[in-house]
């Protein structure tokens, strides 16, 4: 008689076990309780009589990541089953007897995964299918199996071989296949071949099956404790004239580069040049032209472009462009990542990329939008200052919106003003996109510009000093309207800075050239801001992440955020000078690779 039966054993474990012909597949599980750790694992073997040989693997469901060869013996009424053999073969196998037990299926809260993959080709994980099911995948050597449930209505196992050492090229383009079948852990009995294909990272898609199986595609989540890392750094890879002294942007482009691999997400200020948007985006051309540049129009709404959709939702009547591409990874394709970049103002004749945003995501991008503000003031009416959308896909089907923006400049009056219309402008386009403010996630993130509240004794808490021979009060209390205003436009977003760290904590992300640096643990050590243009301007955080309610950060920090050595990080190469008929490179030494501090945000995943 088949045994297809749920059983009890002494590891406290349950296992629901099908068999068919002479393939015996089972899924054990003992959840998580105060007393005792959890695990999961799937078994498929081969019965010959009244024995079972077969391999068995742990699986992300449970906290134990184990796996070998497990040999059997069923009773002669099939209610029954020992374990016969031994460490190390059984890979520490912990049950030993099964009796037959009844089981009723039931609901069940959703268990992130306890252990993920660790590498690129190692998709162990947790996935959500669209079929509704859950799927915890073990990934190991050759061997690629998975427990996938509904709960309440299904639950079945998979094994499949992929070849170790494939290059990932080969991997995203072949198909495999392998056998699935439904366990009586719920209420359907199906089993067949099941083919999928890797389509990258994040995604696998079913090619065929036989059998009934209903899933079509699934979505890598993320496990416990996961965290989504994102990045917002002004880069000042401008024209030298901008930045008021020579930038050595050779040197500081590949640094920036590496920086932001790093991170999941990335906004990034300043990519003003050709060079440094080619490096970033692997692009051969940054020309805008036709090939490449998509239009922000109302004729573009909705149409697919590339990765993603482009959505009109400008707030004014600029013409904008934008180019969305993915970063192609030739050695590793899985580890590709999306950009947009932009806004353009699609003159011609005009600055290359005259937006300098640059939005990066390890994930893939679905839609995407840019504006142009309608104002600007002195020297940035030279750059298309605006704000770049996109929305991301996140592991689980799930979305995130990202804004990434630079706003006006300077802090005269008419700075000011012209800085708060821009605000208004962006509060419009929010309202274009047809965000749900209230339930979606969101974040807003950039060098805004908008000098953040001061703490009483801001000076000594941030290690800064002003310039010798001159007097500022560092122990008062700084208020800021402007501040004020700025997060009364956006009642659903909080500064992410001030939740985290609080306000005491004043986050300088820039100071002027001469401040003197104490702080044993800051950024710029004892050399201060040494890229810095301006001489005398006081330290000042301008740069943010306002996010919704819904985001749930769990660190924040200034980068870079380890304490520089005695020594300088770098040195930068801002011109030459000729000693001895010798012409010899002036070098400026600096422990931070842009004139402002970028600001690393962790949030909690699932969203």
């Amino acid at each position: 008689m088949p045994v297809t039966k749920v059983f009890s054993c002494d590891d406290r474990g349950t296992y629901f076990v099908r068999e068919f012909g002479n393939r015996v597949f089972w899924f054990g599980e003992r959840p998580e309780t105060p007393n005792a750790g959890s695990f999961a694992n799937c078994f498929f073997g081969k019965r010959e009589g009244n024995r079972l040989i077969g391999d068995w693997f742990d699986i992300p469901k449970g906290r134990t990541r184990s796996s070998g060869v497990l040999r059997i013996t069923v009773g002669t009424d099939d209610n029954s089953m020992s374990r016969t053999n031994e460490f190390p073969e059984s890979g520490g196998f912990g049950g030993r007897n099964w009796q037959v037990t009844t089981y009723r299926p039931e609901s069940e809260a959703f268990v992130p995964a306890y252990f993920e993959g660790s590498g690129i080709a190692d998709l162990t994980g947790v996935w959500m299918g669209d079929d509704g099911g859950i799927y915890y995948i073990r990934h190991q050597g050759n061997d690629l199996v998975w427990f996938g449930e509904l709960s309440g209505q299904f639950s079945n196992v998979f094994r499949c071989t992929i070849p170790s050492g494939l290059p990932d090229n080969i991997i995203i383009r072949n198909s495999f296949s392998g056998l699935w079948t439904d366990v009586p852990k719920g209420r359907t009995g199906g089993n067949g071949t099941l083919v999928f294909q890797i389509r990258d990272a994040f995604t696998l898609l079913r090619l065929s099956v036989t059998g009934g199986f209903g899933g079509t595609r699934w979505d890598r989540l993320m496990g416990v404790g996961s965290n989504v890392r994102l990045l917002t750094q002004n880069t000042m890879l401008m024209l030298a004239r901008l930045a008021k002294q020579k930038v050595d942007i050779p040197n500081r482009t590949p640094i920036l580069r590496e920086m932001t691999r790093s991170f999941d997400i990335a906004c990034l200020q300043e990519v003003m040049l050709a060079a440094p948007q080619k490096a970033f985006t692997g692009l051969t051309k940054i020309d805008f032209d036709q090939t490449r540049l998509h239009r922000v129009s109302s004729d573009s709404r909705h149409r697919q472009r590339e990765t993603a959709q482009v959505v009109d939702a400008r707030p004014n009547s600029k013409n904008t462009g934008i180019v969305v591409g993915k970063i192609t990874n030739p050695v590793h394709p899985l580890s590709s990542r999306f950009y947009v970049l932009g806004p353009d103002n699609t003159r011609p004749l005009a600055l290359g990329q005259d937006g300098a945003l640059l939005l990066i995501s390890k994930f893939p991008i679905t839609a995407v939008s840019a504006f142009i503000f309608s104002n600007g003031r002195g020297s940035d009416n030279l750059a298309s200052k605006g704000v770049l959308y996109a929305k991301i896909r996140m592991p689980g089907n799930k979305h995130i919106h990202v804004f990434n923006t630079h706003m006006q400049s300077g802090y005269e009056t008419k700075d000011t003003e012209v800085r708060m219309q821009q605000l208004r402008e962006f509060q419009q386009f929010m309202r274009n996109l047809r965000i749900d403010t209230t339930n979606e996630p969101i974040v807003f993130m950039g060098d805004i510009n908008v000098i953040a509240p001061k703490p009483e004794n801001w000076g000594s808490l941030a290690g800064v000093s002003p310039p010798l021979g001159r007097t500022v009060n560092t122990t008062n209390r700084v208020d800021s309207a402007d501040y004020n205003e700025m997060l009364s436009l956006f009642p659903f977003l909080r500064d992410a800075w001030v939740s985290i760290s609080g306000s005491r904590s004043p986050g300088f992300t820039y100071i002027g050239k001469e401040w003197i640096n104490t702080a044993p643990n800051s950024p710029w050590g004892n050399l201060g801001n040494t890229l810095a243009g301006e001489v005398n301007t006081a330290p000042m955080r301008l740069d943010y992440m306002l996010i919704s309610q819904s985001i749930l950060p769990t660190s924040i920090a200034l980068v870079p955020n380890a304490p520089p050595s005695p020594e300088p990080q770098y040195l930068f190469r801002i011109g030459t000078e000729i000693v001895r008929g010798q012409v010899r490179a002036i070098q400026l030494p600096s422990n931070t690779v842009s004139d402002h501090l970028g600001i690393e945000m962790a949030i909690r995943y699932p969203l």
